[in-house]
């Protein structure tokens, strides 16, 4: 039983390897509207073995910065810190997104309440993602303005950077909503329709 839930988790994360590298490489020109930041999150919440969420993302990034000509050591390194921490995130607050504790099926949700439950779980959605692209923001504009000579090592210099930031940000919000957040919310909502049903046996992994 274990050997095949590994077996599975692997196949997951190579198709998320896989779907990281392409849609970098391939499939969306766009800069940072991409679905990587989304396939991080999936991973944090689908795989249930911490090493190989690490693994996957480790692999996604730094398969495709091999083949794109990536941004260096240093800035690659804090890609995959905001990327490794939002995988995080939405993997310890996976009860406030689908009403469940780790490891155990999906509360019922009856008739009168169900869409009031909901709606909660979908507020949720789109605070995390909100934080998540943010959070990405944030940590990889600090980390360009320590570690690369584009700016002045002031106040200034920083202000210029998050400043420059700003287009980016957005790029990578449209993203993070398009292929995160919607995915996310039909997820909710057809949770909440099996539950209505009686169909609870859908688990989230450990």
């Amino acid at each position: 039983m274990l050997k095949n839930s590994l077996i599975a988790e692997l196949l997951i994360a190579m198709l998320l390897v896989v779907a990281g590298i392409a849609s970098r490489e391939w499939l969306i020109a766009e800069p940072n509207f991409k679905p990587v930041g989304a396939l991080a999150i999936f991973a944090g919440m689908m795989l249930s073995r911490w090493w190989l969420v690490a693994v996957t993302i480790v692999v996604m990034m730094g398969a495709s910065d091999w083949m794109l000509g990536g941004p260096g050591l240093s800035l690659g390194m804090a890609v995959l810190v905001a990327l490794l921490a939002n995988a995080a995130m939405f993997r310890l607050m996976r009860s406030r997104l689908f009403g469940v504790s780790v490891g155990q099926p999906p509360a019922a949700v009856d008739r009168p309440n169900g869409a009031g439950r909901l709606g909660r779980q979908s507020g949720w959605a789109v605070m995390l993602v909100l934080a998540g692209t943010v959070q990405f923001f944030l940590t990889t504009n600090l980390a360009c303005w320590m570690v690369t000579d584009w700016y002045t090592r002031d106040f200034a210099g920083l202000i210029s950077c998050f400043v420059a930031g700003v287009p980016f940000f957005w790029r990578s919000l449209a993203g993070d909503l398009v292929f995160a957040m919607a995915p996310l919310l039909l997820l909710q909502s057809a949770l909440a329709l099996a539950a209505v049903r009686g169909k609870t046996a859908v688990r989230l992994p450990a």
